[in-house]
């Protein structure tokens, strides 16, 4: 896994993850990325234009490679884009939502370090 940054002049860095597929290596814009789930030795990266990239290395493998600053894995299963997170629920268990109404669960383990993290008390 490698990370691109790309001058942009006046706007800055643009970062970009490769994301390996069985045929193919696609360059994929971290801020486009909502959410990633664990499918076994698999990772899906469900992105803002509702596509969703297959890569053929594990979640655990891509969680070393994006920034705290960014991303957290809120479950042994997921990890979110936090500039993309909307809400917390408290609400029959936890659940982080995202734009789109994406609901997705906060395992117990992760729940206080996530708020902790965000400076929520």
């Amino acid at each position: 896994i490698q990370r691109f940054e790309k001058s942009l002049g006046r706007e800055g860095k643009v970062d970009f993850i490769t994301i390996s597929s069985i045929n193919k290596v696609n360059l994929v814009k971290k801020s486009d990325i909502l959410y990633c789930k664990s499918s076994g030795r698999y990772t899906e990266f469900h992105l803002k234009n509702k596509n969703v990239l297959i890569a053929s290395k594990s979640l655990g493998e891509y969680e070393m490679h994006l920034t705290f600053k960014e991303f957290f894995r809120i479950h042994n299963s997921y990890m979110i884009n936090l500039n993309h997170l909307v809400n917390i629920s408290k609400k029959s268990g936890h659940i982080c939502e995202l734009v789109s109404e994406i609901k997705l669960p906060i395992s117990r383990r992760r729940y206080d370090k996530l708020l902790h993290y965000l400076n929520i008390n």
